[in-house]
């Protein structure tokens, strides 16, 4: 099943959840799910064309309790997961960011590692492999930097499939790594900041010209874009994207007026989450484009 995270219950009322990030062809997923056929798995990926094959590839086999997730694995576990839902992560054969400029958008960054122990119980599981070693030395130097988790360097595979990653690595003579986290300590919970209805009123006059093809800075790691512009019966429909830390979420700015006042808000026909920075996005294109 494609969850739909932006209309979905949050946090999702799951526990003991099994979670694959990145999974690519779908093919570990299965196997997660006949070895867990009691618990929920949970697929991260951030490839449409990967959750749509691993969606037909599972509705083939009729399995049922697994969810698919299209959301980088870092939002996905802020905005979906409850506190202590987790119980095992695998990470097969992860990007390794080769360059040192990129190594903070490696998965097993300090940061991505201390939002996973917030919603993983105690005693929960990270299990990495990988064929490139300086992403294992990366990962302990980070999980140790975290004080969180105790650090076991046997390997786990057991009787765990091979990935098409890992079946290239063997092919081609590569040697392959494991190391697994194990959770000790928790860190403090990180509640999503998700906001209700909302909408803002400007009072002035619409500058019709200034609608389209802009960009807005609303924050550190924040972007507001818009595009093409769209004219209704009753106002407009702004094309828009809005990008918060990487978190990227498409939708139309809909501009009505109602009793002297010219309404902004997102758009009924799109579905979002109402983060902080969508509102002051919204604030910030509304005060652009009104002449006060």
């Amino acid at each position: 099943m494609i969850l739909n995270h932006r209309t979905c219950e949050k946090p999702l009322p799951l526990r003991q959840l099994i979670a694959e990030i990145g999974f690519g062809r779908g093919d570990f997923l299965i196997f997660l799910s006949r070895k867990y056929p009691n618990r929920i798995i949970a697929g991260f990926e951030v490839s449409g064309i990967s959750i749509e094959k691993a969606e037909r590839k599972l509705r083939k086999r009729g399995i049922t309790n697994v969810i698919l997730i299209q959301l980088d694995a870092y939002q996905g576990f802020y905005f979906i997961l409850a506190e202590e839902s987790v119980r095992e992560i695998y990470l097969n054969f992860p990007d390794p960011w080769f360059k040192k400029k990129h190594h903070r958008r490696r998965i097993t960054s300090h940061r991505n590692l201390l939002m996973f122990a917030s919603r993983m119980e105690r005693g929960g599981k990270i299990y990495l492999r990988t064929d490139y070693h300086p992403l294992i030395e990366f990962t302990f130097s980070q999980a140790r930097s975290t004080g969180l988790f105790k650090i076991l360097t046997e390997d786990f595979l057991g009787d765990l499939p091979e990935t098409k990653y890992g079946q290239k690595a063997v092919k081609e003579g590569r040697k392959v790594y494991t190391l697994t986290l194990e959770l000790i300590k928790k860190p403090p919970y990180t509640p999503p900041r998700i906001m209700g209805m909302f909408n803002v009123k400007v009072r002035g006059v619409l500058e019709e010209e200034r609608l389209a093809n802009k960009s807005f800075k609303i924050g550190r790691e924040t972007v507001l874009k818009t595009y093409g512009v769209i004219r209704t019966k009753d106002g407009f429909l702004v094309e828009a994207l809005l990008s918060e830390n990487g978190f990227v979420q498409r939708f139309f700015i809909s501009v009505k007026e109602n009793n002297g006042n010219l309404i902004f808000d997102v758009s009924p026909f799109s579905e979002v989450i109402r983060t902080p920075d969508l509102y002051k996005a919204i604030k910030t294109f509304a005060e652009f484009v009104v002449k006060q």
